[in-house]
């Protein structure tokens, strides 16, 4: 157990120092969200102040999970919800896009590395949403005792920008994966032409 505090101290130390390096003053803009969140529920702007609340939401678990090793599972929940909602935002009611986030026994007891999961969705919207086609994803993560599975799978559309970006941070993950877990977790992603899944396992730490 040792170990593996040692190994996630470091990591964390890592992304933090990249988070660092990648915002500007992190703390000012999120208190200038909040200020544009109440512009725009004076002005009666629903959608804005919508997607406001959910930035909000997401750079306050940043801020308050950068000195962290390990969360609990619920907490990164509310950020990936966060994240879908604000997806969610691009799209119309006539759009044929089809976005499900479900949950399968109690998440409360399980705990992992912040940011662990953001990965696999961030890259689901990137691929598998299409405007112009019929486009689905579904998320799911289910707790068994100190188990965690969860799955991504998503329609494929042709879309090749930002592909780099998606190797790179898939890459990262898996770097991650095995720092922490080592042999224990496993990883599972199959493209075809049609969907993609991602199915990864993890213990509880």
């Amino acid at each position: 157990m040792e170990v593996i505090k040692r190994k996630l101290t470091e990591e964390n130390l890592k992304l933090e120092l990249n988070f660092l390096k990648s915002q500007i003053s992190p703390h000012f803009l999120f208190n200038s969200l909040n200020n544009l969140y109440s512009i725009a529920i004076k002005n009666d702007d629903e959608e804005t102040a919508s997607g406001l609340s959910k930035l909000s939401t997401m750079m306050r678990f940043m801020l308050d999970t950068s000195d962290k090793t390990i969360v609990k599972l619920n907490e990164e929940i509310e950020y990936l919800k966060s994240y879908i909602e604000m997806q969610k935002l691009r799209f119309l009611e006539s759009d044929d896009i089809n976005i499900s986030f479900n949950t399968i026994g109690n998440t409360n007891i399980f705990n992992l590395p912040p940011f662990l999961l953001i990965n696999f969705i961030e890259n689901a919207f990137k691929h598998g949403i299409d405007y112009k086609k019929p486009s689905k994803i579904d998320i799911m993560l289910a707790v068994d005792k100190n188990k965690l599975l969860f799955k991504v799978e998503n329609t494929i559309h042709q879309i090749k920008k930002n592909e780099d970006n998606s190797k790179l941070g898939l890459d990262n993950v898996k770097k991650r994966l095995d720092l922490i877990y080592g042999t224990d977790y496993s990883l599972s992603i199959n493209p075809t032409s049609e969907k993609h899944l991602v199915e990864l396992t993890i213990k509880s730490l």
